[in-house]
């Protein structure tokens, strides 16, 4: 309950200004180009990350990125997993969203703002319509990149193991032949969380080498969602494996009080 209230008194003010420009902006989005709502929202995400959360960014492979129009793909452990992409990434991003998302209380009128898309997997017709106004979007705004979560769910175990992939996912850049960019967060869940209370969050995020359409062209869906997988997975297990340490540095914390926490980790894989 003390994680949520200090959130709410440290982000509070923020999520309710931001709110009430989302909603300006939706009213007269004629105003305001999707290019510069993203940045808005961006530069707020930043300011929440870097005093609400108590995040720092550990950032790696930002040379495999490249230039232009590409899709992220990333793995999902986190409600707040879009905020934290947008405040780290260098590029305007929007991202695929369940629909149930744009009825949320404040969060949903501040992602509608930046024109994600909903997906509704149940309903094919939606879908068909959906993909069509990516591939618009795309062409009205040739700086614009793609997020999805091929999971397509948050994955909640202790331990965070990556769920199946949907191979549609990748249908945003098989389309159109963008470079597709796993992008491996780590971390992200404990934010929340509501027995983990670090003075400080350490984030890693590591940039995948790029798969480019001459390699998936020649790949089935499946086989490019497998290859995704691995290379997610192999990604989060190295991140894993550096976990312990970024916390004890990042928070210096004695020997002693970081028994204490692996301890509680050790009680929540448990569960």
């Amino acid at each position: 309950m003390r994680k949520w209230i200090r959130l709410i008194c440290s982000c509070g003010g923020t999520v309710i200004a931001v709110n009430h420009r989302a909603k300006k902006m939706l009213k007269h989005k004629e105003d305001y180009p999707l290019i510069d709502r993203i940045n808005y929202l961006k530069k707020n995400c930043q300011k929440v990350c870097d005093g609400g959360f108590r995040v720092r960014f550990v950032v790696s492979g930002e040379e495999n990125i490249p230039q232009g129009q590409k899709l992220y793909i990333g793995n999902h452990t986190s409600l707040i997993d879009p905020v934290l992409f947008l405040a780290v990434s260098k590029d305007p991003v929007t991202f695929v969203a369940k629909k149930e998302i744009e009825k949320y209380p404040f969060i949903g009128k501040i992602v509608t703002s930046i024109d994600p898309a909903y997906l509704d997997r149940g309903n094919l017709r939606k879908e068909i319509k959906t993909y069509k106004m990516i591939d618009q979007q795309l062409d009205d705004n040739p700086e614009l990149s793609y997020l999805i979560y091929p999971e397509g769910t948050r994955t909640k175990a202790p331990d965070f193991p990556l769920l199946d992939f949907h191979p549609g996912a990748f249908k945003i850049a098989t389309k159109r032949g963008m470079p597709i960019v796993p992008v491996a967060m780590f971390l992200t869940n404990r934010i929340l969380h509501q027995k983990f209370h670090f003075k400080v969050y350490p984030i890693q995020v590591k940039y995948l080498t790029p798969i480019y359409e001459e390699e998936y062209s020649k790949m089935t869906a499946s086989e490019l969602s497998e290859k995704c997988r691995f290379l997610l997975k192999e990604a989060t297990d190295e991140l894993r494996a550096k976990e312990s340490s970024l916390i004890q540095s990042f928070n210096n914390y004695s020997d002693k009080k970081m028994a204490k926490v692996m301890n509680i980790y050790s009680k929540e894989a448990k569960k």
